[in-house]
């Protein structure tokens, strides 16, 4: 339990009172399906369109653009995630599309409520493959740093696999394994990284297949941040 505590004490506090403290985030209540290695890393900066408003009917997963045609979700794909600011009523939401099946509207991870007259939203975008070029991401700038990774939910034959790999680029070497755990239940741990590479990707798998529908307690739901003290 305090290990949560600590983690989501690093996760969750604003960048502002973190001094030095860069979080990137690496996986987001990932729904697990793939029993080969999945690497993936969100893009550090979010963009936004700040003409093309979005509403939901009633609470809903899915969200649509108030002018049919205007295409707000152009840029957006599954897997991405998408803010909204909601000044009134708390800190923003953040969300994970789960299908991008036209431009003008989305389904995401978690129901919301949306005004009829819509909101602007922020989106950023999610990187994602299984070659070795998939999800790199720079580490060689930090002075310390760790992975933290939260399974919150799992429902699978066997366990849910986590891989943690360096590498330096220009030496002709593959990626280095430096951190494996294998995950029976739900969990969260804080991995203490200390080797010197100039860059880190995530791998997630799960060990023999995925039991369920992917649908509520049947889906997984894996989050993973990487922390760099500069």
């Amino acid at each position: 339990m305090k290990k949560l505590i600590l983690i989501l004490a690093l996760v969750l506090l604003p960048l502002s009172a973190q001094a030095q403290l860069v979080r990137q985030t690496l996986f987001e209540n990932y729904d697990l399906d793939a029993t080969t290695l999945t690497y993936g890393v969100f893009a550090e900066t979010w963009s936004t369109d700040e003409t093309k408003l979005v509403n939901t009917s009633g609470s809903s997963t899915t969200i649509t653009a108030v002018t049919a045609g205007q295409k707000p979700f152009n840029s957006v794909a599954a897997g991405d995630q998408i803010q909204f600011e909601f000044v009134d009523t708390g800190p923003a939401v953040r969300l994970v599309v789960s299908v991008a099946a036209d431009k003008d509207s989305v389904v995401v991870d978690t129901a919301i409520t949306i005004a009829t007259a819509g909101k602007l939203f922020k989106y950023r975008k999610w990187y994602s493959g299984t070659v070795a070029a998939s999800g790199w991401f720079g580490g060689g700038y930090c002075i310390d740093k760790a992975l933290a990774v939260r399974v919150a939910q799992m429902n699978v034959t066997g366990t849910v696999d986590i891989q943690l790999e360096c590498d330096i680029p220009g030496t002709g070497s593959a990626g280095i394994n430096i951190y494996t755990k294998s995950y029976s239940a739900a969990g969260s741990d804080l991995i203490v990284v200390t080797e010197f590479c100039e860059r880190f990707r995530l791998g997630l798998k799960i060990s023999s297949a995925d039991d369920g529908s992917d649908t509520g307690a049947a889906q997984e739901q894996i989050s993973a941040w990487w922390l760099c003290r500069r």
